[in-house]
């Protein structure tokens, strides 16, 4: 799936330094009522792995991955089942099934898309959601990653097999998988070859495909499903820790839970001029089920912008 959002910089490295609260360095309750509770999974690609232990440890949730969800029908990586709406939706379309297949009240699903670096040129970077839905409340809190680094590329390689060591070395296999399918029927899946370790199997499937290419080449790209991608996995752990500790973070106005990033607000004012810059200058925090807002300093500290990001003084 191609990267649905674009990469802000200032935005995406707030983002990052925002740190979890607890009522003893801020003045926030926890949201402690999911102690002992059990919460569905919606993943078919091994995510509890990354995802388990920081719902356990941080809010005491068990969770339970069910057999029989697909959630493939919300849409695939390889492109065979075009995602429907947003990533937003489609987590929250994966919950919603795991939930009714589950009978949970709790559920948690994400939503990872990967592309073109929107700002470094011949770069790539990554997008991952996740969603936390409590149906008792009526609530999703929703939280996200941007990953600067993922393992992903695309190589088109012929019969000789010009350039493919050098592509498997910088993708780190067997700890990413690959992908092969005819250059000229990517979205095949009579064709395309999942989960390919081994560089045996990978010249193997190389072969089959370019035999079934019109311009006899095959068309090789990172499996980035989850349990088939090492750094996508770490990524997901990271976020999965930054969501609990958001569930764990109480509303200050009615005390529900998932208090947290709503947006970012630019214009921090120039250090030279006071005119605004087009740097972060904060950050708003709103609450999953009131209408409560709260305005936060950036967690860096910064308070002024150099002159370079001022529109008046560098335009």
């Amino acid at each position: 799936m191609e990267l649905t959002r674009a990469f802000d910089r200032n935005a995406s490295c707030l983002r990052s330094a925002v740190q979890p609260f607890s009522k003893n360095r801020d003045g926030f309750d926890q949201a402690g009522d999911y102690r002992g509770m059990v919460g569905c999974l919606a993943s078919m690609h091994k995510k509890e792995e990354a995802i388990a232990q920081p719902f356990f440890r941080r809010l005491g949730i068990k969770l339970h991955t069910p057999c029989g969800l697909d959630t493939d029908q919300m849409g695939t990586f390889t492109g065979e089942i075009p995602r429907l709406g947003t990533m937003n939706d489609a987590a929250l379309a994966k919950a919603q099934a795991g939930l009714q297949l589950s009978g949970h009240t709790l559920a948690i699903a994400s939503e990872g898309s990967y592309g073109p670096h929107p700002a470094l040129p011949f770069s790539y970077s990554g997008l991952e959601l996740m969603v936390f839905v409590d149906a008792d409340k009526g609530i999703a809190i929703t939280e996200s990653i941007l990953e600067p680094s993922p393992v992903y590329n695309a190589v088109t390689i012929g019969t000789d097999f010009a350039g493919l060591e050098d592509f498997v070395h910088g993708i780190d296999l067997p700890h990413h998988a690959l992908v092969t399918a005819p250059n000229d029927a990517r979205a095949d899946i009579t064709t395309m070859s999942k989960g390919i370790r081994n560089f045996d199997d990978l010249k193997k499937a190389i072969l089959r495909c370019c035999a079934q290419s019109v311009d006899r080449k095959a068309f090789v790209q990172t499996d980035m499903r989850a349990h088939m991608n090492q750094r996508r996995m770490e990524t997901i752990a990271k976020l999965a820790k930054r969501l609990a500790d958001r569930v764990a973070r109480s509303c200050p106005e009615c005390g529900v839970a998932g208090f947290g990033f709503e947006k970012a607000v630019l214009g921090l004012p120039c250090s030279e001029c006071g005119a605004p810059s087009t740097l972060v200058e904060k950050e708003i925090w709103a609450c999953a089920a009131c209408p409560f807002r709260m305005h936060q300093h950036r967690p860096d500290g910064l308070r002024s912008a150099d002159p370079q990001y001022c529109t008046l003084c560098n335009p």
